[in-house]
């Protein structure tokens, strides 16, 4: 209940402010006075105020339109006072004293607080390191320190004694052996964005092991050139080594793409090795290989990685909303209210509210993880979680009224939404279907497709789509064998393709687009058989995309274990499961420097184990297979 008191004094401001004059004066005069108000003011918003006006230039029709809408707000009913007590929390006169303010200089701008979910800045830096290491900028040896900031085109170089380890901004990391050198030819985040990335490095001599984390699919990637042989990934480990006499790449985790050579792809489980003559053979990983002193530390040490990285993605989530794991809100704060009753411009209105959309989704996420989460609450955050994908879906509608007016805007406001899903896939990118926000991740992949998107797009990113739930369901494959989280991603990954097949089907394009798609889509099939030693749906998808040529369908022997494809040239080497999530006696090594990664022994040979003849023959592309038997998984060692 309002006091007497306090109502005549909103009647005495009302009146007060009904009768002020919109002022006219000049600057110099405007100044004075604002400062002299300034002065007078002893709420905290005064500071916030002053910066804000000595930074803010609005064009004299903005400032038109805002003066309108205040003076509006004035001579309705004093009721609306009570409203804006309540509302701003703030005492009568204080806030009489700002709106005149406002008024006179229209900076009613200041309220234009950030909305949006804040992303950290991150560098690609020297995480640790031991013995004899150097790095070299443009010529010049500089001093070392932990965690100091490496830019493109440094070289970095370990002694006989050294190792090195380097984050990258896109959280992948590589560790060089000892007696090894690495040039950073490119850090690109490609157009200026912070989840999409373009790292190049080259290494010249020695052994450098690399491990990709979930790059946001087609629009990333991560290569290493040895001796023109590129390996590119999105997510991956693997292991290149050079020496004198040959170029060794070793796969420890899903695949990698290859190129400068006749093959073109290798699977966890293989190795491709160049000789001096630049001839190439595909083989499978011999057991000395895979318990090769190096390989085992560094998967155990990715394991540790790999929940630093966890636990960055989730420090990275509290902070950009504010508030802790436990202690969050989906109410919009006194100040996002404000920005959005004070913004009048339409599409800058529907952006304000994307921000807001997505901290909620941000925040879902949070209560979904939180183990002190109740039922009654998580319930809540899946809503919160389904109504994101319909506001994004909303704001793609939007947006494509806009561009029917403005195509330049409109592909402005495409690239904002984008953005933010491709950051959302980033900051999920570890999550599997065991865990309680894999539906959250389902959905960042539906809207992904949401957008105005031509054919060939739409098939290039259902396909990465597909092949991340591959990965996700590989890195749920125990040693006890699969579960009911393999089969929530695999069958995701089926309808992926499915979906893809009937787009490439039904595409307005000549037939040799379509044959060129389909070879792409049939050489991922083939991977994905390689990758999960299953047949399961994998014969039907190969035969629907044969299908879609202008062929008649290859039959397929759904009795072989060996599945042909004029892409992954290996084709008949047998899976062999991801072993980065396994494994006892983790060593606990730490640098000399006090990193939290851990010091590596070096490497004791560069260089894959020499092979006889008799391991050799030949597969029928006639490229040579090296192996002494078919391997066991990774896993089981």
């Amino acid at each position: 209940m309002v006091s007497m008191e306090t109502e005549k004094e909103t009647d005495r401001v009302e009146n007060i402010l009904a009768a002020v004059a919109v002022p006219s004066l000049d600057a110099r005069a405007k100044a004075r006075l604002k400062d002299r108000i300034f002065m007078r003011l002893d709420y905290p918003i005064a500071e916030s105020l002053r910066e804000a006006a000595s930074n803010t230039h609005v064009s004299p029709y903005d400032a038109a339109r805002m003066k309108e809408s205040v003076f509006a707000v004035i001579t309705q009913k004093k009721q609306k006072w009570f409203f804006w007590e309540n509302f701003f929390a703030l005492q009568k006169k204080v806030f009489a004293g700002v709106l005149v303010v406002l008024m006179s200089f229209s900076v009613f701008s200041f309220m234009s607080f950030d909305v949006s979910v804040a992303r950290a800045e991150s560098f690609t830096v020297l995480n640790s390191y031991k013995g004899f290491v150097s790095v070299l900028r443009d010529g010049k040896v500089l001093p070392l320190s932990p965690n100091m900031k490496l830019e493109a085109k440094d070289q970095v170089v370990t002694g006989d004694d050294g190792y090195a380890s380097i984050n990258f901004f896109d959280d992948s990391v590589s560790r060089l052996a000892n007696d090894t050198v690495v040039v950073l030819n490119k850090l690109d985040k490609v157009d200026d964005s912070n989840v999409k990335s373009y790292i190049e490095l080259s290494l010249k001599e020695g052994r450098l092991w690399t491990r990709v984390l979930n790059l946001v699919q087609s629009h990333s990637s991560f290569t290493v050139e040895a001796n023109k042989l590129y390996v590119t990934a999105k997510k991956a480990a693997f292991d290149v080594a050079v020496s004198d006499k040959k170029t060794d790449v070793q796969v420890f985790n899903h695949a990698v793409d290859i190129s400068g050579v006749p093959v073109n792809k290798a699977v966890s489980g293989q190795k491709i090795t160049m000789d001096s003559n630049n001839k190439v053979s595909v083989g499978v990983l011999s057991k000395t290989e895979k318990n090769d002193n190096w390989v085992t530390t560094n998967l155990d040490n990715d394991k540790k990685y790999l929940a630093d990285t966890e636990q960055k993605l989730l420090d990275a989530k509290i902070a950009s909303v504010g508030g802790s794991k436990d202690n969050v809100s989906f109410e919009k704060s006194l100040q996002e209210n404000a920005v959005l009753f004070l913004t009048f411009d339409d599409v800058k209105q529907k952006k304000l509210e994307l921000d807001l959309y997505e901290k909620n989704f941000v925040t879902a996420q949070l209560v979904l993880s939180s183990a002190t989460s109740s039922d009654e609450e998580k319930q809540k955050a899946k809503d919160v979680v389904d109504k994101f994908s319909s506001d994004v879906k909303n704001f793609y509608a939007f947006v494509k009224n806009v561009a029917a007016t403005d195509s330049k805007y409109g592909d402005e406001l495409d690239k904002y939404v984008e953005d933010k899903i491709l950051a959302q896939k980033k900051s999920l990118s570890l999550v599997l279907p065991d865990s309680t926000l894999y539906a959250a991740k389902l959905s960042l992949d539906d809207l992904e497709i949401s957008g105005n998107l031509k054919p060939e797009d739409l098939v290039a990113i259902k396909m990465d789509n597909a092949l991340g739930k591959l990965s996700d369901a590989q890195d749920v494959v125990t040693e006890d064998g699969k579960g009911k989280a393999f089969d929530i991603a695999f069958e995701g990954y089926k309808s992926d393709v499915k979906d893809v097949i009937n787009v490439i089907q039904d595409m307005p394009a000549d037939q040799g687009v379509k044959d060129k798609l389909a070879e792409k889509v049939i050489s991922d099939i083939d991977v994905a058989k390689s990758v999960t030693n299953t047949d399961d749906g994998i014969n039907e998808l190969k035969t629907a995309a044969l299908g879609v040529k202008d062929v008649a369908p290859v039959a397929v022997d759904t009795n072989s274990e060996k599945v042909s494809t004029p892409d992954v040239v290996a084709s008949d080497v047998p899976k062999v499961e991801d072993k980065s999530t396994s494994g006892d006696n983790v060593t606990d090594n730490k640098s000399t420097n006090g990193s939290n990664d851990q010091v590596l022994p070096m490497a004791t040979s560069a260089v894959g184990e020499a092979q006889t003849d008799d391991q050799k023959n030949s597969d029928e592309y006639g490229v040579k297979m090296e192996g002494d038997k078919v391997l066991p998984p990774l896993m089981g060692k």
